[in-house]
């Protein structure tokens, strides 16, 4: 039961780190967008920032689930199928 507690709270964990970084995004690009003159250029800059929050969350997802793959593979027992007769035997 406390493994189940420890993945628990392990996913809690990423699903608020990705909401804060989702957040933090949106804060930078929305106050880049008021303070700044050139609106054109902080839009692709605040595009460019969103963008590589987006990259970090989908990194991190991908890692997580080849991580619970490779346990599963470790857990299961390796199976072969039948031995084959050579050709001429």
């Amino acid at each position: 039961m406390s493994q189940l507690r420890a993945r628990r709270l392990q996913a809690r964990r990423r699903r608020q780190l990705a909401r804060m970084d989702v957040g933090f995004g949106l804060l930078v690009a929305v106050v880049a967008i008021v303070l700044a003159p050139g609106l054109a250029i902080v839009a692709l800059a605040a595009l460019i920032g969103l963008a590589a929050c987006i990259v970090s969350v989908v990194l991190e997802r991908r890692g997580s689930r080849r991580r619970v793959l490779r346990s599963k593979q470790r857990a299961a027992p390796q199976r072969r199928g039948p031995a084959r007769a050579r050709k001429g035997a």
